[in-house]
Parts: C-alpha cells; sequence; structure tokens
C-alpha cells in the first residue's frame, strides 16, 4: 500500500486527498459567508506591521543583489567584445546587430538592443 506524506504526517493518498478536499471546502465556505483570511484579517499587522515593511525591504535588497550577479554572470563573456566594438567607433545600435548577427541573445532570451548593451556595459565599467 503505498503511504502519502505531506508535513510529516503519512497517510494513504484517499485519507489525504479526503483530508485536502474537506480542508479546501470548509475554507471556501467560510470566505464565501465573509470571513477574511490570512493576512487580509482586520489587526493581523497590528504591531508588526514595521516588522513586516523591514523585512520586505531586506528580501527587496537581497532579491536585487540575486539580479546583479545573475546578470553580471550571464554578460561577463560578451563584455570584452563590447568593449572592443565600442572602442572601435561602432554604435551601440552597431554593438547590438552585431550581437544578434553572431546568434548572442540577452538572457531572456530575446534580440539585443541598443538600450541593453548600454546597461551591460554601464555595469561593467563602474
Amino acid at each position: 500500500m503505498k503511504f502519502s506524506s505531506k508535513l510529516g504526517i503519512c497517510c494513504p493518498p484517499a485519507v489525504a486527498e479526503a483530508v485536502n478536499d474537506r480542508t479546501k471546502a470548509v475554507l471556501a465556505a467560510a470566505k464565501a459567508s465573509g470571513v477574511q483570511l490570512g493576512s487580509a484579517r482586520p489587526g493581523h499587522w497590528e504591531g508588526s506591521e514595521e516588522a513586516r515593511l523591514s523585512a520586505a525591504q531586506k528580501g527587496a535588497i537581497a532579491a536585487s543583489a540575486v539580479r546583479t550577479a545573475k546578470a553580471e554572470e550571464a554578460y561577463v563573456h560578451l563584455v570584452p567584445m563590447m568593449q572592443e566594438l565600442q572602442a572601435s567607433g561602432k554604435s551601440l545600435r552597431a554593438i547590438a546587430e552585431a550581437l544578434n548577427a553572431d546568434g548572442h541573445t540577452t538572457r531572456r532570451g530575446a534580440e539585443w538592443n541598443q538600450v541593453q548593451v548600454k546597461r551591460v556595459l554601464d555595469r561593467f565599467i563602474r
């Protein structure tokens, strides 16, 4: 017999599914009758709003650092080529066209444009 393990509780899958369905039904009924659930409850953030805002700010800073690191990692191999083309007098648009012609794409798979080239160059020149 197979068992399902959620939240460290082992039970047959049929029982787990029944509990899941029953919980969803009870929460849906409560919401339909106007009960506010989770952080939407009145007074939920009383006394802890400052902590919530502080944690949100810390999270935004950490996320920014991760995005920066991933961008630098993704483009570090292209920067020398970009700088060489720029030093030879090529415009940002011409650099973007050269990258596209060589088959390079942005991290999201899009073609390069002059704004993206400028941002990458600015990031690595600082």
